[in-house]
């Protein structure tokens, strides 16, 4: 009855984290061992502290936490999203301590799932972007891109993919993002850059030896891309932003120039056009009140004694 000392339960676990460390995950499998174990059995505030390969203290996740966060996970990944909204809100009513952000995750799961399922789509997904315009993970944007796609929504599927090609640092990741985009830019009729997304996504999986699939193989054969011909990044940066802007008037970006760390001001270049606009460095949302040259930002323009100026300024 002791579900901390459980050989049931312990084994049920270590086989879900050894199966979530393969390279293709059996979901499924997941779903069928977990949906076996009651969650209100399992303890709630079992976490101990320990120190990680840096020293730093760290502390698990209850058995009942962890139980939540895989399987609302394996019924997302299932398409089982009627489950997975059940499981994230019983999570977040239950009394247990979060770790990992969790507690953010189960919200934004709940209504990524609410949408794949809505009938009343427009409601329940500007529900969803109030959680993503707060936070700005790559990966919200990514899912919220794959939901206007369901709806054959190209514009907004394409600017969502922009911005979160924009955010992503982690290539492993990004290079899946490349690949929608340029199939968004297929479908928009703009074949040229397009071509430029496959072939970075193709380049930095075939130097690092990741699969590639048959949809990007496709493109390959079909264009005779060059998947040895180093990308360049701050181009394809800069096509996506122009994108982005093009489907959003509202979205300002622009570029970094060159200043002093001592001067507490400087000058934001316009991607769009041939203008600089001025800010202030007390307005850099993200960082020390320094950013270097060539850095992407997203800013709000107000009125500035007369003239335009830049504030609330974000990295990208």
């Amino acid at each position: 009855n002791n579900c901390i000392k459980n050989p049931f339960v312990l084994t049920t676990f270590k086989v879900v984290k050894v199966l979530k460390k393969k390279a293709s995950i059996n979901y499924n499998k997941i779903v069928e061992l977990l949906e076996r174990i009651d969650p209100m059995e399992l303890p709630s505030n079992d976490e101990f502290e320990y120190e990680d390969g840096n020293h730093n203290k760290r502390e698990t996740s209850s058995k009942r936490e962890f139980y939540y966060q895989n399987i609302s996970s394996a019924y997302e990944k299932t398409m089982q999203y009627e489950k997975c909204i059940k499981v994230c809100e019983k999570a977040l009513v239950d009394d247990i301590k979060f770790h990992y952000r969790n507690k953010l995750w189960f919200t934004a799961r709940l209504y990524y799932c609410k949408c794949r399922i809505s009938t009343d789509f427009e409601k329940d997904i500007n529900e969803y972007k109030k959680i993503i315009e707060k936070h700005r993970y790559w990966y919200m944007y990514h899912k919220l891109s794959t939901l206007y796609w369901s709806k054959n929504d190209i514009d907004n599927a394409l600017y969502y993919s922009c911005l979160s090609f924009d955010i992503i640092d982690e290539m492993k990741k990004k290079v899946n993002v490349m690949s929608d985009i340029g199939d968004l830019l297929i479908a928009k009729g703009d074949e040229s850059n397009a071509m430029k997304f496959f072939q970075c996504a193709l380049y930095y999986r075939n130097i690092n030896g990741w699969g590639i699939s048959r949809e990007l193989e496709y493109q390959k054969i079909l264009h005779n891309i060059d998947i040895t011909k180093k990308p360049n990044l701050i181009e394809l940066k800069k096509i996506s932003l122009v994108k982005a802007i093009s489907l959003n008037n509202s979205l300002n970006v622009g570029v970094i120039k060159p200043t002093n760390k001592n001067e507490k001001y400087g000058f934001i270049a316009l991607l769009n056009s041939n203008t600089d606009i001025y800010y202030k460095k007390e307005h850099i949302l993200n960082s020390k009140n320094y950013l270097p040259k060539h850095t992407f930002v997203t800013f709000t323009v107000y009125d500035n004694h007369g003239k335009p100026a830049a504030k609330n300024i974000r990295t990208i």
